[in-house]
């Protein structure tokens, strides 16, 4: 009786997964994994060839460029739902487009010629591009586990879109709202999303850019 039940016991523990317990990540391997991913960036970006870049990634333009306006027309839908139901700047609750366009009307009626060239040129490319290398290219990255792949990439999409809302407080201010956190968090959740599938920030770089483009061309339409 004693034999079997060592070598149950034998087999059990040789069958039993083994837990291996990682080191806490240094801040040095941090900033080696920062500064790879920025040299990656910086290298990519001389070596570029567009006319090769647009016939290697024309899927992932295209799929980005259909995301950013669909969810530009759909985060639309819910910022007048949000007026409707008596949302707006003055009921403490807005949506970021309502609230993009009501706040950016007086200095946009400002700028003229080349310098709201230059206005538009910052806002809808530049800083989606460099939102979108250290949301979706550098953050992400970095917020790599080993909990399973399935796991792993949904609490990289959630976490990724909670941190790109959080960043956007200070813009919202003193228009903090939960609906327009949450609507931020929903852009940031459809952005990682798109990094998570496809591989590689194309797809939602052209979102980003589109979806930016689409706000501030309603701002300085309605302007």
């Amino acid at each position: 009786m004693d034999g079997i039940e060592l070598t149950n016991a034998c087999e059990w523990g040789r069958a039993r997964p083994s837990i291996e317990v990682k080191a806490p990540v240094s801040n040095e391997t941090i900033m080696a994994r920062i500064d790879g991913i920025c040299k990656k960036e910086f290298e990519s970006i001389k070596s570029v060839s567009f006319s090769a870049f647009f016939e290697a990634n024309f899927n992932e333009l295209a799929i980005g460029i259909l995301v950013g306006a669909a969810s530009f027309i759909c985060l639309g839908q819910f910022d007048a739902v949000l007026v409707h139901l008596g949302g707006g700047l003055g009921g403490g609750s807005v949506g970021p487009i309502d609230y993009a366009i009501k706040l950016a009307q007086m200095p946009t009626t400002l700028l003229i010629g080349s310098v709201k060239v230059a206005f538009f040129a910052l806002m809808a490319f530049a800083i989606p591009y460099l939102e979108e290398f250290a949301f979706r290219g550098v953050l992400y990255d970095l917020m790599g586990g080993d909990l399973g792949d399935k796991v792993d990439k949904a609490l990289r999409v959630l976490g990724n879109a909670f941190l790109f809302a959080l960043y956007h407080i200070p813009a919202m201010l003193p228009h903090v709202s939960v609906l327009l956190f949450l609507e931020i968090f929903i852009l940031g959740a459809i952005l990682a999303t798109l990094r998570a599938t496809t591989e590689g920030r194309v797809a939602s770089t052209a979102a980003h850019i589109t979806y930016n483009s689409l706000i501030f061309a309603t701002i300085f339409a309605l302007a």
